[in-house]
């Protein structure tokens, strides 16, 4: 049975208007939207909606005609559907939650084929969606699961780095926050899953600053393109020029932390930030600020607050990064890939 939960609703934008509003987008329960419908029961007084609840990927998803409105409304977040009055001078509502079940609610879902592209565009999706198209060129001898770590490099430096920006962006919410530290939270000690770390972090991130490979051509010498928010691509880009002109700074700093952790077993299973002295913590944390100084972008204070003071999983972290980018630079420096935006000298390399 579904509790009479009552929330309140920030109207953003009234999509569909036919002598009174049809359909309206809504802030909802924190970070989730709902879309709602005028109600098509006769009996209901004329200014009451129902609608379901909208994750950011899902309102994209319908933005960009993947889904119609029917599919979008059967098919709520976490199954909660809501009903409200309201005015067309109404700033906030108050929603009730109902069944999905409901008959007013199940006589208000409209037919098939009432997609996005049949009322005013959805605002705040423009946040949403790529803004830039990249361009690597590419040349010499690739195999096909090359590409793939080619682009898997790009989206975990691409992913990680906008979520440290959007952590620290001081209008972000602390419900915001919050959801951004789940994927900090899982039990690190004594060895995380980084495949399952940087996966959870891309799903965080994707609906804010979706990377999506556009097409690849190689007829040696060829391309793959990539369209990126332009905002955090420009952090990659800025990470690996970095990288490029300091690279043994920045490798130097990073064999000084890996040689720490591993005198002191930092890096064996059953490893835990709790058992930590407080002189090696502070070594530790010491040796972490020193790299992060070297990668752009990327606070190394902001992951230990991210990790929720973890200090051993933030170091374990940024050393996740320093390998990523490590790997991603190796296309680059063997002259398999280059960037228009890019000028890789490697002056900073040994003789």
């Amino acid at each position: 049975m579904v509790d009479k939960a009552t929330v309140k609703g920030t109207v953003l934008q009234i999509l569909d208007w036919y002598e009174s509003p049809e359909l309206i987008l809504l802030e909802g329960p924190p970070l989730n939207y709902v879309l709602a419908v005028r109600s098509a029961e006769l009996s209901s007084p004329p200014n009451t909606y129902v609608g379901g609840a909208m994750s950011s990927r899902r309102l994209r998803d319908y933005a960009n005609g993947k889904c119609d409105l029917r599919f979008a409304l059967a098919h709520a977040n976490f199954r909660r559907f809501w009903k409200f009055t309201y005015t067309a001078s109404d700033e906030f509502v108050d929603m009730t939650q109902i069944k999905r079940s409901d008959p007013e609610l199940q006589s208000s879902i409209p037919q098939g084929g009432l997609f996005a592209r049949d009322h005013e565009e959805i605002d705040l999706v423009k946040t949403f969606v790529p803004n830039t198209i990249e361009t690597f060129l590419i040349d010499g001898s690739w195999d096909l699961g090359e590409f793939s770590q080619l682009y898997g490099q790009i989206e975990d430096v691409y992913y990680i780095s906008f979520d440290i920006d959007r952590y620290d962006d001081p209008s972000i919410t602390n419900q915001e926050k919050s959801i951004i530290k789940e994927s900090f939270d899982r039990s690190w000690d004594g060895g995380g899953s980084y495949v399952a770390f940087y996966r959870d972090v891309a799903n965080d991130n994707d609906y804010h600053a979706p990377l999506r490979v556009s097409g690849i051509q190689y007829n040696s010498p060829g391309h793959v393109k990539i369209h990126a928010r332009s905002e955090p691509f420009k952090n990659v880009l800025n990470i690996l020029q970095y990288y490029s002109d300091n690279e043994l700074k920045v490798r130097k700093a990073y064999n000084a932390l890996g040689a720490f952790m591993s005198v002191n077993k930092l890096k064996r299973k059953g490893a835990s930030n709790a058992l930590l002295t407080e002189s090696v913590k502070k070594s530790l944390e010491l040796k972490c600020q020193d790299l992060s100084n070297h990668i752009p972008g990327v606070s190394y204070d902001t992951l230990k607050e991210m990790t929720g003071g973890n200090s051993l999983v933030a170091a374990k972290v940024i050393a996740s990064i320093f390998r990523r980018i490590e790997k991603l630079f190796r296309f680059f420096d063997e002259g398999r890939v280059s960037h228009s935006k890019l000028t890789l000298e490697n002056s900073d390399v040994e003789a």
